[in-house]
């Protein structure tokens, strides 16, 4: 039993130096904030979608890399790729690129999502916990 409490531990102190280093790995690249010159309106990062259509049969994850210069992580099997960078644009620690189906929140991810003729896939960047 001590044995086994030990290895336990062991194994939740390399997961969270792991997770802790992949955090601290990445590189947010967060743009200047673009001003348009005609109506001097600012446009916040923050409020970026990338977005496309769906096609029968193709997964979203695909499509998105089809159309975007995409970075992502990969976590496994079970968990798949997960965005880090679209388009050149990170997001900060608590925040993650946020995938939506016809104006939905999806409930799978985007590997998984094979999308039909007339869908609108959306990535946006959301806060932890708003969702």
């Amino acid at each position: 039993m001590k044995n086994k409490l030990g290895i336990s531990a062991v194994i939740i102190i390399i997961v969270a130096g792991v997770w802790y280093a992949i955090d601290q790995s990445r590189q947010v690249n967060i743009p200047d904030n673009n001003i348009n010159q005609e109506s001097a309106e600012v446009q916040s990062p923050a409020e970026t979608v990338f977005s496309y259509e769906g096609r029968e049969g193709v997964d979203a994850m695909t499509l998105l890399k089809e159309k975007y210069a995409v970075e992502t992580e990969e976590f496994g099997e079970g968990l798949g790729e997960f965005v880090t960078k679209i388009e050149g644009q990170g997001y900060l620690a608590n925040e993650f690129w946020g995938f939506f189906v016809n104006g939905e929140t999806a409930n799978v991810g985007a590997s998984n999502y094979i999308t039909k003729d007339g869908d609108i896939i959306e990535w946006k960047i959301e806060k932890i916990g708003d969702y």
